[in-house]
């Protein structure tokens, strides 16, 4: 009885070694995998000459290379069409590090390509700790630009806040953050 009561305990521990062993790759292949989702949006507001204008969002690069000098996601960014580029955030792994060249790779690309970039903060781009920070639910506007934008606008992204116009056409339309609301827009049109 005692030998099979070891058998038993080695057959558990063996059992959940090899799912923990599991579970690590599975979460180690989902940390490296560019997810390409395509959604169209329609709305009776988005004027008629932005019709089959393409946006490529990025989001969280989180400080990660997609092989040597990003060339796996850019490999996969270069088959898509764009007309314009928008990144939303978590592009350093945590905040106040440096690790600011996976991210500026990517915008290098972009900058080679003549491609317009406009660009919001996430939680693990700027230090959430400071007083220099305008609160708007998912994103930020900071007083003063940290390393991290100043490079970013080195390569011509354009930050989002307060607004930015995209003109096509004779129309156009706004990025801008949550609490921008339509009288904000109406403003920058005079």
């Amino acid at each position: 009885a005692p030998e099979k009561k070891k058998l038993r305990i080695l057959i558990f521990v063996s059992f959940f070694i090899v799912l923990l062993i599991a579970s690590m790759l599975f979460i180690i292949k989902e940390n490296l995998s560019i997810a390409v989702r395509e959604i169209e949006i329609l709305h009776s507001q988005i004027p008629a000459d932005f019709d089959g204008y393409e946006i490529l969002q990025i989001s969280d690069i989180n400080g990660k290379y997609f092989d040597i000098n990003q060339e796996k996601l850019i490999q996969k960014i270069s088959v898509l069409s764009y007309d314009i580029v928008i990144l939303t955030g978590d592009y350093l792994s945590e905040p106040n590090t440096d690790d600011y060249r996976p991210i500026l790779d990517l915008l290098d690309f972009f900058e080679e390509q003549g491609t317009p970039v406009y660009y919001i903060l996430g939680e693990r781009d700027y230090n959430y700790d400071s007083d220099n920070i305008e609160e708007d639910f998912i994103s930020f506007n900071p007083v003063e630009k940290n390393d991290l934008m100043k490079e970013m606008d080195r390569t011509g992204a354009h930050f989002i806040y307060p607004i930015q116009e995209i003109t096509r056409g004779e129309s156009k339309i706004y990025l801008t953050g949550i609490k921008f609301y339509e009288a904000a827009f109406a403003r920058s049109e005079e």
